[in-house]
C-alpha cells in the first residue's frame, strides 16, 4: 500500500486561538485515496481544498463534486466522501461553540449536517 505517501497533520493554534480553534489541519496524497469516512465530532469546520475537490453523496444518489471553499457545520451521522484525484486539503476545526468568535451573523450555517459554499 502507499500510506507513506499519505499526509495528514494536525497543527495546535497559538494559544491566543486555542479556546476557539482545535487545530488546523492537512490532508494531501499524490493519488485518489477512495471512500474516506468523516466521524461525528462535534466540531464545525473550514476546508480548503487546493487539490482534486472530494466528492459527497446527493439526494439521488450520484457523486457531486465539493465546491473549492466550505464552511461545515457540526455532523449528527458518519458522512462518506470520494477522493476524486490527487488530495491536497486544509482545514480550520473550531471547538464546538469556536466559530461564533468568527462568524457570527453565520451561526444558522453551522447547524447539523449543513454546510454552505464561499464564492
Amino acid at each position: 500500500m502507499f500510506d507513506e505517501e499519505i499526509i495528514y497533520r494536525t497543527i495546535e493554534p497559538c494559544p491566543a486561538l486555542a479556546s476557539h480553534i482545535k487545530c488546523f489541519w492537512v490532508l494531501e496524497s499524490p493519488f485518489p485515496t477512495g471512500e474516506e469516512t468523516v466521524v461525528t465530532d462535534g466540531c464545525p469546520e473550514i476546508i480548503l481544498h487546493y487539490g482534486d475537490r472530494f466528492a459527497e453523496p446527493s439526494s439521488d444518489g450520484s457523486w457531486e463534486e465539493q465546491p473549492a471553499a466550505i464552511i461545515a457545520g457540526q455532523i449528527t451521522r458518519p458522512l462518506t466522501l470520494l477522493a476524486t484525484g490527487k488530495v491536497g486539503m486544509l482545514g480550520i476545526r473550531f471547538w464546538p461553540h469556536g466559530h461564533i468568535r468568527f462568524y457570527p451573523r453565520c451561526h444558522s450555517h453551522f447547524r447539523y449536517n449543513h454546510h454552505f459554499h464561499f464564492h
